[in-house]
């Protein structure tokens, strides 16, 4: 049989404009599709389970080095499907943005900060967009967006809510003012540890329920695949109540969804760090953390 010359054009103007859908990307979707047919009353969080189930068996993470754009249109076609227009014109245009560059080059944080404040996402919305961004959060955490300035633009930020030992509700999330820092360092002067913040930190804090500073922890990328922990404080109040571990697992968490390997940290408090799989580093004098094992980051 001839080609047929009109129907190839035809074909290649489709992907010009809305990109290439892989062979993985399409039947994971319309397995999502079939399976919300069955299903239309899900839950928000039984829609994040089963997209996860869906990227990880057809293992778009590594359809993703070769379309970068995978993780958008995954989202755009399946709980972003039906969108409002202003949202899927604005999901749209993220998709040809990633497609122009390389894997994982498009920061969606500081676009999501834009598309937020152009659209105002509702709650649902705001669910999948955090769960498409951040890539971390599990389906049944209890999250929230916020916009953060960083130097002369802004970005988006996910609050994580967490549940202590008492019963008491706080959230970790990166610090938003220059008072929040400030507050983090009083707490660890308060405790006796004599830090130094420098420009290329970058500070994550608990947060009780009236959004006060009880505790926290700043670290440093040193390479794409290499993140310094330095230190982490929580106030004499919350202390024993588990807020370090929040703190440290969502550390941890974030880290190994940006890509990073290897979690370092110097020769503090070994003892605390062993349980979530810390190993002393004999190369260091310090403890390290593998990202990349299945069982580093326990929940």
């Amino acid at each position: 049989m001839d080609p047929n010359p009109e129907a190839a054009q035809a074909f290649l103007s489709q992907i010009d404009a809305h990109g290439f859908t892989s062979r993985q990307v399409h039947f994971a979707i319309e397995r999502f599709r079939r399976w919300r047919a069955v299903n239309p009353n899900a839950t928000s969080e039984a829609q994040g389970t089963m997209l996860g189930e869906l990227w990880t068996t057809y293992q778009l993470g590594e359809v993703e080095r070769d379309w970068p754009d995978t993780r958008i249109r995954f989202f755009r076609r399946t709980v972003f499907a039906d969108a409002r227009e202003p949202l899927a014109a604005s999901l749209d245009r993220l998709m040809a943005r990633a497609r122009s560059l390389p894997f994982r080059g498009l920061d969606l944080r500081e676009h999501l900060a834009t598309l937020r404040e152009a659209v105002r996402p509702d709650a649902r919305e705001d669910y999948f967009l955090a769960r498409m961004t951040f890539r971390h959060l599990r389906p049944g955490d209890e999250t929230s967006l916020i916009s953060l300035e960083r130097g002369d633009h802004m970005t988006a930020e996910v609050v994580v809510v967490h549940t202590d030992a008492k019963g008491e509700r706080y959230s970790v999330r990166a610090a938003r003012s220059p008072r929040e820092v400030a507050r983090l360092l009083q707490l660890f002067r308060e405790s006796s540890l004599e830090v130094t913040f420098e420009p290329e930190h970058r500070h994550l804090i608990a947060v009780d329920s009236h959004d006060a500073v009880i505790g926290g922890v700043f670290y440093r990328q040193v390479t794409p695949e290499r993140t310094h922990m330095e230190k982490i404080v929580v106030n004499r109040k919350h202390r024993g109540t588990g807020v370090a571990d929040g703190i440290i697992r969502e550390l941890s968490r974030r880290q190994r969804a940006r890509g990073v390997q290897v979690l370092e940290t110097g020769w503090f408090q070994p003892e605390v760090l062993a349980r979530f799989g810390f190993r002393v580093d004999a190369a260091s004098g310090g403890v390290v953390l593998d990202l990349v094992a299945a069982t580093a980051v326990p929940h």
